[in-house]
């Protein structure tokens, strides 16, 4: 059952011992009694025992421009549920920007990106995070094309462009980071890159794709060198935050170094179509790295959407059951989609638990570094290794 209450329609979905109720949140504690038992769930604060889980969805009624905006929240076990309203910890809001490009029109992209980053603060973002390549709506040119390639390489901007500087400006006014991607001008060919803003309009880390797609139309690609973390500022606090582009993700190294260089946050500017195999890759990357990962996909018919966070905590505390670590994923519409980050508890559960750096084995690991190719893998490939 979904109800209106002004701007925000809310739902919720309470399943105990396989049985579902719907309740609406009115802003109160909703209940339900069942053989003596009562549960009492709050908005942002889900936690769980046993088997109870609870799934809240949120979207708003009303057009802001680029379709409907969703909000959705993990389903998880629940283990402890805070009676104490004044304990919640605010999250960390990470707006996904399931949108639309408007191809190699720059300006046109630049105008629907600040929209959507106007709409992104409106529901209450922490960061927004746009799709690859927005600039150019992740476009390529025929190869064979001159005018055609041409005119893809004149659409590239720098890291210091008027297109770069606008989301710069509008993250200050808006007291929100924002992820921006755009095809970057650079010596022999542009990269592709995304520039990572703090809440007061600071550029805190620019990053190329590492992994460009060689065999294809990213052979027009120069590919970046590393893989850098910054501190980036947002309403909710600081956050250390690292970057992969798309196809960066199929390599566990790409999540690895982030995590060693410090990241907590990985963000994923992503443009393909997502199938159950990279949705589970995805969710990989963040349970070894222990780090949360959100990624945002551009929807359907260009891609297929389904842009997807996950909070990199595989339980709750000490010994508890294993939960999903899924904080909200998208269908193909078009839409922003909000996943919200408990960075206290990621950070706590960093801290004791036994993945990412505790227990590895570095000097075992020596193949890794090693950049001869041998059979099956070896392929027509001229760029660097």
């Amino acid at each position: 059952m979904l109800l209106s209450f002004g701007r925000i329609v809310l739902a919720l979905e309470i399943k105990i011992d396989h049985l579902a109720y719907k309740r609406c949140y009115t802003g109160e504690v909703v209940t339900k009694k069942r053989r003596s038992r009562r549960i009492s769930v709050y908005k942002w604060r889900r936690r769980a025992e046993s088997n109870r889980c609870i799934k809240v969805l949120q979207t708003s009624p009303l057009p802001l421009g680029h379709g409907a905006i969703f909000t959705g929240l993990r389903t998880q076990p629940v283990h402890t549920i805070m009676t104490n309203i004044a304990k919640k910890r605010n999250p960390l809001n990470i707006a996904l920007l399931q949108l639309a490009a408007n191809g190699l029109d720059v300006a046109a992209n630049l105008s629907s990106g600040i929209a959507a980053c106007r709409s992104a603060k409106s529901i209450g973002a922490s960061i927004a995070l746009f799709p690859e390549m927005w600039s150019a709506g992740y476009t390529f040119p025929s190869a064979t094309d001159d005018a055609a390639c041409d005119a893809w390489r004149s659409s590239a901007v720098s890291a210091e462009s008027s297109f770069v500087n606008t989301f710069a400006t509008l993250a200050a006014e808006l007291d929100m980071a924002i992820a921006i991607t755009y095809l970057e001008t650079w010596p022999g060919a542009p990269r592709n890159t995304v520039t990572v803003i703090d809440r007061h309009g600071e550029r805190r880390l620019t990053y190329a794709k590492v992994h460009t797609c060689a065999f294809g139309d990213e052979a027009a690609l120069t590919p970046g060198d590393e893989f850098p973390v910054a501190t980036v500022a947002t309403p909710d606090g600081d956050v250390e935050i690292g970057c992969m582009i798309c196809y960066d993700r199929e390599f566990p190294e790409s999540a690895r170094v982030l995590m060693l260089n410090g990241a907590e946050l990985i963000l994923v500017p992503n443009a393909c179509t997502f199938d159950p195999v990279r949705r589970a890759q995805l969710m990989t990357r963040a349970f070894e790295n222990m780090t949360a990962v959100a990624m945002t996909n551009y929807p359907a018919p260009f891609c297929n959407g389904h842009s997807m966070a996950f909070d990199g905590m595989m339980t709750d505390c000490d010994d508890g059951p294993v939960r999903d670590m899924l904080i909200v994923e998208a269908g193909e519409a078009e839409g922003i989609y909000l996943a919200s980050l408990d960075l206290d508890q990621l950070r706590a559960y960093r801290a004791r638990e036994t993945w990412g750096d505790a227990f590895r084995r570095p000097s075992t690991y020596a193949a890794l570094g090693q950049s001869s190719v041998a059979k099956p893998f070896k392929r027509n490939f001229a760029g660097p290794r």
